[in-house]
């Protein structure tokens, strides 16, 4: 949740370590995108790699390729500003895409922009693609060999999903799809905002099977699939559900699931099996959910673990950090920038996976790991993070909205907070 680049203040920090369980010593600056949402390209056959090359700033984005042979990238990635300030348009957001990494040799490259597709002509700043807003955005060669510009992808068939709030089992998973009856699982994805509670798949050049199970994240015994008939007709071995079958049926690229019966039964959309042509607009999941939280509140000048963002910052340079004077927390200037700088940024693996086993389920905390303990002079200084410490920090209640991020797991934003 915490961003590459972090936000420029020292206060409040614990809300983000509370949010993400990830500590980051030290802040960063932080950046404004202007579009959201993931750009998808069909590239030529020949291609071995594909760029995003953007703006005024000359910025490069590395595509991926997917297993369905498009490449992606998403839209947070063009108009990044580094650490070092590099691209000074951050909400510059048009681009092109290249199978050449050198910018400054396009002329040799092939080229996809607005207007042209695998040509080796640089336009980038004369018919580059724009950002589109918040859209996923889908190119492919065009019947008139140029570029196919879209919001919608080509040929592409929706699965639409939706379950019950009170099926607290598959609110708290992941959910997920399989093709080939539970073997194997792909990520179902968070439907936007108008569809409350609903996910879903996109099948975009691929085979579309008979073989279709929801399966939660979680259920590595596949013993609560749901199938054919959704949780009215469960069982160890639910009938798959014959997804090419449906979509020849019903003659359409979109089809909606409502897998919970007592939410069929009141919908005027779902059908005897619970799928509809039509998005059944009175039936919805759980978009979102508050976690009461303990908020641990302190600053630089009380415990030095942390920092202010500044240029140049350094162990010798910080915003604020000045050392800490008395208290539990002391700690000289020299020692509080080498702890922070040490580890200033993100830092992945802090604290172990699992939360404290030796202690009551009520009192369970983040436990240092072994990385993390190389992170701070004394264990004492990560114990303070996350219990109240007189003259290092303060307690309060806090209700955290989550809600769903795209790759179906709860995302507490902490940018908005």
């Amino acid at each position: 949740m915490m961003e590459k680049t972090m936000r420029r203040t020292n206060t409040n920090l614990f809300k983000w370590i509370m949010a993400a369980c990830v500590l980051a010593l030290g802040m960063q600056n932080a950046f404004a995108l202007a579009c959201k949402g993931v750009v998808h390209v069909k590239v030529p056959d020949d291609w071995t790699s594909a760029n995003a090359i953007y703006g005024s700033c000359d910025g490069i984005a590395a595509l991926k390729k997917q297993d369905n042979g498009w490449w992606t990238v998403s839209k947070t990635e063009i108009g990044y500003v580094d650490d070092e300030n590099q691209c000074k348009n951050p909400g510059d957001t048009s681009f092109i895409i290249t199978n050449n990494k050198n910018k400054n040799s396009l002329s040799l490259a092939k080229n996809i922009n607005s207007t042209t597709w695998n040509k080796g002509v640089n336009d980038a700043n004369t018919a580059a693609i724009t950002c589109n807003g918040n859209e996923d955005i889908y190119i492919s060669e065009g019947a008139d060999g140029k570029p196919l510009i879209s919001t919608k992808p080509p040929n592409a068939k929706f699965l639409y999903v939706v379950f019950d709030k009170e099926m607290e089992d598959w609110q708290a998973a992941i959910p997920m799809i399989s093709m080939d009856g539970g073997k194997t699982l792909k990520a179902l994805h968070a439907a936007d905002s108008s569809k409350c509670g609903w996910y879903y798949y996109m099948w975009l050049d691929e085979e579309v099977t008979d073989n279709v199970m929801l399966v939660k994240d979680n259920d590595t015994e596949r013993t609560d699939m749901i199938g054919l008939d959704g949780n009215w007709r469960m069982s160890d071995t639910p009938d798959p559900i014959p997804m090419s079958a449906y979509f020849d049926f019903y003659g359409k690229d979109s089809l909606f699931y409502v897998v919970d019966e007592t939410m069929k039964e009141n919908s005027t959309f779902a059908g005897e099996d619970g799928f509809s042509v039509d998005y059944p607009a009175d039936c919805e999941g759980t978009c979102s959910y508050t976690m009461a939280a303990i908020i641990y509140d302190t600053d630089a000048s009380l415990h030095p673990a942390f920092s202010c963002y500044t240029d140049g910052g350094s162990k010798s340079n910080d915003g604020c950090q000045e050392g800490v004077t008395g208290g539990p927390a002391a700690m000289s200037k020299t020692d509080a920038l080498s702890m922070v700088y040490d580890c200033i940024g993100v830092t992945p693996g802090i604290v172990e996976e699992n939360l404290d086993p030796t202690v009551p389920q009520s009192q369970r905390k983040p436990k240092l790991s072994t990385l993390g303990k190389s992170c701070f002079k004394e264990s004492k200084y990560f114990d303070m993070l996350f219990n109240y410490t007189e003259g290092v920090n303060e307690v309060s209640c806090y209700d955290m909205p989550f809600s769903r991020s795209d790759d179906g797991k709860w995302e507490f934003n902490s940018d908005y907070y």
